[in-house]
């Protein structure tokens, strides 16, 4: 599908935090449009924004800051509700705060990142886990649960029902998904995930960005 021809565009923010080429080539394989972005002037012009991510949360903020993203994201999001879908450590920036680092999160989704145990079990949490407890049977099919992880640090697990789409086991029970009006975050990755990610990814455009 060519950028003239497609209904709705979708922005993938790269700010050198992982690889975005295999988030847009997901949505590509299931025909949905969307475009690297590495340069926030024309971020206003798209109608859905994609915040994958891998490494640090302090670095994951100092990137986007120096960048020139994060100011236009908060407008976006904020004031004009884009829909925006965080990735790994896309989402945790949707946190106030990681026991990883300093930098202060977004701040939508209240609480504060907290690392493995790594006297339970192995850091990092890698691999295909299931979720459970899912909220929107629309956007996470119950029949389409497994998803691919690899993280060291998960969201508060005393997160309130409201923010929570669905969990995941891995030393206890953990936020995998959350979601806060026109912002949804996956710890997991829907673009390593195969079919699963691929049908996720289509019932998220589905329900936020076309509505």
């Amino acid at each position: 599908m060519t950028k003239e021809k497609a209904e709705h565009k979708i922005a993938v923010i790269d700010y050198g935090c992982g690889n975005v080429g295999s988030v847009k080539n997901m949505f590509s394989k299931i025909d949905i449009w969307s475009e690297i972005s590495a340069s926030p002037e024309h971020l206003h012009t798209y109608d859905a924004i994609v915040l994958p991510g891998v490494g640090s949360f302090d670095n994951g903020v100092r990137r986007l800051k120096n960048t020139g993203f994060w100011e236009v994201i908060v407008e976006l999001v904020e004031q004009k509700k884009t829909p925006i879908l965080g990735i790994c450590l896309g989402m945790q920036l949707f946190f106030e705060a990681s026991e990883e680092g300093e930098e202060k999160g977004f701040g939508w989704i209240p609480g504060t990142l907290k690392k493995f145990d790594k006297q339970v079990d192995r850091v990092p949490h890698m691999g295909w886990n299931h979720l459970h407890g899912i909220n929107n049977n629309a956007l996470i099919e119950p029949e389409r649960n497994e998803f691919y992880f690899v993280h060291s640090y998960h969201a508060p697990r005393d997160l309130a029902p409201e923010y929570c789409l669905a969990s995941c086991d891995y030393t206890g029970a953990f936020p995998a998904a959350v979601i806060h009006e026109n912002r949804v975050g996956f710890q997991f990755h829907p673009e390593k995930s195969l079919t699963n990610g691929m049908e996720l990814l289509k019932n998220w455009y589905t329900q936020f960005v076309v509505k």
